[in-house]
């Protein structure tokens, strides 16, 4: 692939300095020492510059020559502490990093790097792969997955777990792959509609709105959603990342659609998402042995 201006590591660098920038600040002001965008970059920074360890990044870029690249190449004013690196990275949510991968595929749209990859007209090559970034025994959260061990017996012990899936782009006569966002798999907590209204646009619709939501139950909702054909658009958003608030936006191809017919959309789609949920449980309870 020629790489253009607009995809050079220059470009992408400028990029996710940008989406770590529009991560809001959660911490108190007064508890302030670092920036959110200073440790979100020197942790790419460990990536790129492959050092075994944060302790050994922090101990290299303590000499005056790595500090310079670290401001020159990443922008980054002050290297937070090995702990406090941890402290600030573990709590942004990963929801953060969508700007970066929405604008890096605008980019591949516009200089029709894209359109390369088509494996037949409009149609692209995925692969899938899921891998976990978390495994402990006494550690655990709300959202974490569970693996029984040895269940039933006295030594039965439980495996908390967090894991992402992963999903690229590919080509058979490509040596590069374009990666997409990852999704974290995780549990959820039970999403409510609080109520319907109205879509707020010239176009007749209703927005759907539940809380305590993410980004990710939108996707699959939008997903599922767009492959229905009384469905003329539907597309979700989150007015603010704290809030926990999601908006879905649903039209249907009736523009004589009652409320009550959009509602009973909207159950359908539940409904065949469960169904697909439930099937990928039991396969992979059957494969693992897990809960």
């Amino acid at each position: 692939m020629h790489i253009k201006k607009h995809l050079s590591f220059s470009s992408l660098r400028k990029l996710l300095s940008e989406c770590f920038n529009k991560i809001p600040e959660f911490r108190q002001n007064i508890k302030v020492s670092y920036s959110i965008h200073d440790a979100m970059m020197s942790g790419f920074a460990c990536m790129y510059f492959q050092d075994p360890s944060l302790l050994q990044f922090q101990e290299r870029m303590q000499q005056a020559r790595h500090r310079s690249n670290l401001s020159t190449l990443f922008g980054v004013t002050e290297i937070p502490k090995d702990s406090q690196l941890r402290n600030i990275v573990d709590e942004v949510a990963s929801s953060g990093f969508e700007y970066f991968f929405e604008e890096y595929v605008r980019k591949l749209q516009r200089g029709k790097q894209l359109e390369e990859y088509q494996i037949l007209p409009g149609l692209y090559l995925h692969t899938l792969d899921a891998t976990g970034f978390f495994s402990s025994e006494n550690i655990c959260c709300p959202h974490c997955l569970t693996k029984t061990h040895n269940k039933d017996e006295e030594d039965e012990k439980i495996r908390f777990m967090h894991q992402a899936l992963q999903m690229a782009i590919m080509h058979p006569d490509k040596r590069q792959v374009i990666p997409l966002m990852p999704e974290e798999i995780k549990n959820i907590e039970t999403s409510t509609i609080v109520y319907i209204e109205t879509s707020p646009t010239n176009m007749t619709g209703f927005d759907f709105i539940f809380e305590k939501s993410d980004d990710t139950f939108g996707n699959v909702v939008q997903t599922y959603g767009i492959q229905d054909k009384d469905i003329h658009y539907i597309g979700y958003h989150i007015p603010h990342p704290l809030d926990r608030k999601l908006y879905i936006r649903v039209s249907l191809v009736s523009e004589k659609a009652t409320r009550d017919e959009y509602a009973k959309k909207m159950i359908q789609i539940m409904l065949r998402i469960i169904a697909i949920l439930e099937g990928l449980k039991s396969d992979y309870v059957k494969a693992v042995g897990g809960t």
